[in-house]
């Protein structure tokens, strides 16, 4: 889960219309802090590796059951305590203000991590529940924390990785083109550009 790409691509990823593309939907980055050149003997504990074997298993069976159709009740939904409903609203508006202040292409990051916050906790969720299988518990607070924890490591990381290695602005020629491909409209390629109408109508002429 806590994968990395490499920062080469960092300038490309946000050109070229990839943005609107969905791909940066599928992206979380990680920086390179760390380096291990030791090579090691040492084994996995087997509690461990025991451990590992039982969470898998649960999640295999849970989503097996659930996905039954002789089950009477489908436990396919979670629900939060109010503690933890609380914390995911303020830290949400929290988030969103960041974000009315952020410049691109830091700006569609926060867009994008407000979806992987809820799609962490459903994550953080079963993690913490598969080995003992008690999935018909609520989503608490501390869960919420975990993955509002991950959520501040990739932005922090994201945030290195520009102050490091920049990026190109997007093109505006592009965006027209991309936009006259699929047929959007002038008022939706100027909202993405953030340019008048007037400025949209001469850059749409020329592409």
């Amino acid at each position: 889960m806590l994968g990395g790409i490499q920062h080469q691509f960092i300038p490309d990823l946000f050109s070229k219309g990839l943005v609107g593309s969905g791909l940066i939907d599928r992206l979380l980055f990680t920086n390179n802090i760390t380096r291990n050149s030791i090579v090691s003997r040492k084994k996995i504990d087997d509690h461990i590796l025991g451990r590992y074997g039982d969470t898998i298993q649960n999640l295999l069976e849970y989503k097996k059951q659930s996905e039954d159709p002789d089950e009477k009740v489908r436990e396919h939904r979670i629900h939060y305590t109010q503690e933890a409903k609380d914390l995911l609203f303020d830290y949400t508006q929290k988030f969103e203000y960041e974000k009315m202040n952020a410049k691109s292409p830091l700006k569609e990051y926060y867009s994008k991590l407000i979806i992987y916050l809820h799609k962490l906790i459903i994550i953080c969720f079963l993690m913490k529940h598969s080995e003992d299988r008690t999935f018909k518990s609520y989503i608490d607070k501390e869960t919420v924390l975990l993955a509002v924890d991950l959520v501040e490591f990739y932005l922090l990381n994201f945030k290195i990785l520009i102050s490091n290695h920049g990026t190109t602005e997007v093109d505006k020629s592009d965006i027209i083109n991309l936009a006259k491909r699929n047929k959007a409209s002038q008022k939706s390629a100027g909202e993405v550009l953030g340019l008048s109408k007037g400025q949209v109508s001469k850059l749409w002429n020329k592409a």
